[in-house]
């Protein structure tokens, strides 16, 4: 329950009326943490690591297209 006496429900993100995010995100134990919208309620996780990338930019694996 919210300070001013209401209650938020968790939404599913497809169903949640659109909404600018202000997530919260768990602290990292693993390969993701899952975070959670304060306005909505969204639920989603997120990668706790960024893919390296090489010197013209692209990650490994990637093939430039000409």
């Amino acid at each position: 329950m919210a300070a001013n006496g209401t209650i938020h429900k968790p939404v599913h993100p497809e169903t949640a009326p659109e909404c600018v995010h202000h997530w919260v995100i768990e602290s990292p134990n693993g390969a993701t943490s899952s975070g959670t919208c304060r306005r909505c309620g969204a639920v989603e996780d997120f990668e706790n690591t960024i893919k390296p990338r090489g010197w013209n930019g692209q990650r490994s694996g990637e093939t430039r297209s000409k």
